[in-house]
């Protein structure tokens, strides 16, 4: 089935991962597929369930089709937008279901718990030292930003650390730019 993200990812030379069936998560567990197996929409929904607002369209139609954790074979920069100057690299996507191999629920739920990601943020890459994340919601509803937790800023109430603000930065003004700013290094 062809979908209007295949011609990109052919051009980044994706491939997909999965957990071994019987094996545990451990380095070496993960099998290599050269195409994705599409996603339902009760998977769709499965996810959606535990955000606060919907996943954006062009992602979500993303999902549908390359929702298993997405690997490369040479290494992927990201420019910024903004910033042509500036690039990232982007390490891999997170998969949706629970046998990925980089899976997105509990990168997500980890990172609003114990790191200030802020629940509108839903990761959809890593990168060095942080995560792409999709806006959920708010006038950057749709946009890619780099969130990074050292970027983090924090104040001190009554005893406690509270995050003052999200350290999130615009990378793509809509996931379809995003996919288009990555590209192979040689």
């Amino acid at each position: 089935m062809s979908n209007k993200y295949d011609d990109d990812m052919k051009r980044l030379e994706a491939g997909f991962l999965l957990q071994s069936p019987g094996r545990s998560k451990k380095r070496g567990t993960c099998q290599r597929y050269d195409s994705a197996l599409p996603l339902t929409e009760h998977d769709l929904s499965q996810l959606e369930a535990i955000l606060p607002d919907p996943i954006p369209d062009g992602y979500r139609h993303f999902l549908q089709f390359y929702g298993d954790a997405c690997w490369r074979s040479r290494q992927w920069d990201c420019r910024l937008i903004d910033e042509p100057d500036i690039t990232l690299n982007v390490s891999y996507f997170f998969g949706i279901r629970e046998n990925s191999c980089y899976p997105l629920r509990p990168v997500y739920e980890t990172n609003v718990a114990e790191f200030d990601l802020p629940p509108r943020l839903l990761p959809i890459a890593q990168c060095d030292g942080g995560l792409y994340c999709i806006s959920l919601s708010g006038d950057d509803r749709g946009q890619v930003l780099g969130w990074h937790t050292e970027d983090v800023d924090r104040e001190e109430v009554d005893g406690e650390l509270i995050a003052i603000s999200e350290g999130a930065s615009v990378v793509a003004y809509a996931f379809d730019e995003f996919l288009h700013q990555i590209y192979l290094i040689d």
